[in-house]
């Protein structure tokens, strides 16, 4: 089982037991993946659209909003205008 795999099972082992929303913090990502948003936009579906990241860089959110996806989660723009 390759990495990315293998934390997507245990990313949604810990989506089913938490009986809160679901948060990712972006406080120290400087790079986002294909795998990763994938793995995002499943977690979304599975707690119904109730995924929240915080403490995104204007970079990510630029890749974010690329994608669409900052429509599907509840992200905060970064402080600051974006170009």
């Amino acid at each position: 089982m390759d990495v990315s795999n293998r934390m997507e099972n245990e990313l949604f082992d810990a989506i089913q037991r938490a009986n809160s929303p679901t948060v990712f913090d972006f406080n120290e990502v400087e790079y986002v993946s294909s795998a990763f948003l994938r793995i995002c936009v499943k977690a979304a579906r599975a707690v119904k659209g109730k995924l929240k990241i915080v403490n995104v860089s204007r970079q990510n959110y630029k890749v974010l909003e690329m994608t669409g996806l900052h429509n599907i989660f509840d992200v905060k723009k970064p402080e600051g205008s974006l170009p």
